[in-house]
Order: C-alpha cells, then sequence, then structure tokens
C-alpha cells in the first residue's frame, strides 16, 4: 500500500490482492489519509484484482467517517472484474463515489459532490 499527498488529496493506492490478510496495513494508510477533518481521500483501485469482504468493510467505514467529519471518499479505477465483482455481488455501489481514474477523481473532489450525495438529508415537501 502507498500513501501519497498530493495538492490537497490524499492518495491511498491499493494493491493486486486485498484479502483479509493485507485489509489491516489497507485500512491504517486509509485511517492515516482520513485523519484530518474535511479530507479529501482517492483509493486507487486500478492495480487492484481481488478484493474480499474484509476490504468491502474497510470503505464502508472509511467513507461514513469521512462524510461525518465533512470528507470526501472516491474510489478511482480502472476497476477490474474481480473488483466491479465485489460491489456488484453486495450491491454496495451505490454507497460510493467512482472515479474513471486518479484525475478524474481529483476533478470529481475539486468540484463538489455529485448531485446524489450532495443531499444526504431528507428534504422536507414544498407547501
Amino acid at each position: 500500500m502507498d500513501l501519497h499527498e498530493d495538492g490537497g488529496l490524499r492518495i491511498v493506492r491499493a494493491e493486486a490482492e486485498l484479502d483479509w490478510e493485507r485489509s489491516q496495513a489497507f485500512a491504517e494508510r486509509i485511517r492515516e489519509a482520513a485523519r484530518a477533518d474535511g479530507a479529501r481521500v482517492v483509493v486507487d483501485l486500478s492495480a487492484a484484482v481481488f478484493a474480499d469482504s474484509s476490504t468491502l468493510h474497510v470503505l464502508l467505514e472509511a467513507r461514513r467517517e469521512l462524510a461525518d467529519r465533512g470528507g470526501r471518499l472516491v474510489l478511482a479505477g480502472p476497476l477490474g472484474a474481480g473488483i466491479r465483482r465485489l460491489f456488484d455481488l453486495t450491491m454496495t455501489s451505490g454507497h460510493f463515489e467512482f472515479a474513471a481514474d486518479t484525475a478524474a477523481a481529483r476533478h470529481a473532489l475539486e468540484n463538489g459532490p455529485p448531485d446524489h450525495l450532495a443531499e444526504r438529508e431528507p428534504r422536507s415537501p414544498e407547501t
């Protein structure tokens, strides 16, 4: 796992295999990236070919914790078939913001959240 900062973004680059054995190191890198309030974190999954439920748990937890502190998490690809399968089988894609690559993730983070993520609270009906 690699963590580096680039222009205010914290980028975690995942390894090829994200299984239970590696999930602790992965989780630690993401926690380190997300420490500051309002942190903007990109998880680069382009090199990952496999991920299991422990990885999914780490990502879901990080997304929630970042959102609670005014930050954002974007998952960058391109995603391999094994990674896409994890999100498809668990039907969790809707919980994440995806970008085609790290450049697209940077653009997304610099330009605010997409509409479906911007409003997390239900709106009251207009009268």
